[in-house]
């Protein structure tokens, strides 16, 4: 319970940040495309027994630690996150959240991938 309540607020101000236009810092990054991941997941029922992640807490904490690791911040840090090839990697991930499938996970991988997200 006390997990939920903290990914939610986390969760929460990366939006509420993302929303009046401030630009997330890598971190906020992570835990906004954990969020929708798992918002995605929840919202086609592809959480627990046949789904991606046994609950939605489960979800947000392993996409966050996916997400965390394929932007590593000597790679995406200090603001070199393209808000546009980040709306790409969500869509294609945002899919494979919904259908599973190995080809969305292939595509999901290749344009969330930090060689495509993150600017030098």
């Amino acid at each position: 319970m006390k997990t939920s309540v903290i990914v939610r607020i986390t969760g929460a101000l990366a939006v509420a940040a993302f929303m009046v236009g401030c630009e997330p810092d890598r971190m906020g990054y992570v835990d906004l495309a954990a969020e929708e991941v798992c918002d995605e997941a929840r919202r086609c029922d592809n959480l627990g027994s046949n789904g991606l992640h046994s609950d939605y807490d489960e979800c947000i904490i392993n996409e966050r630690h996916s997400f965390n690791s394929m932007w590593p911040a000597d790679d995406c840090g200090e603001g070199r996150i393209n808000g546009d090839k980040f709306d790409t990697c969500m869509t294609r991930a945002k899919l494979w959240a919904c259908e599973g499938g190995l080809g969305d996970w292939l595509s999901t991988a290749e344009h969330c991938a930090a060689s495509r997200v993150c600017v030098d």
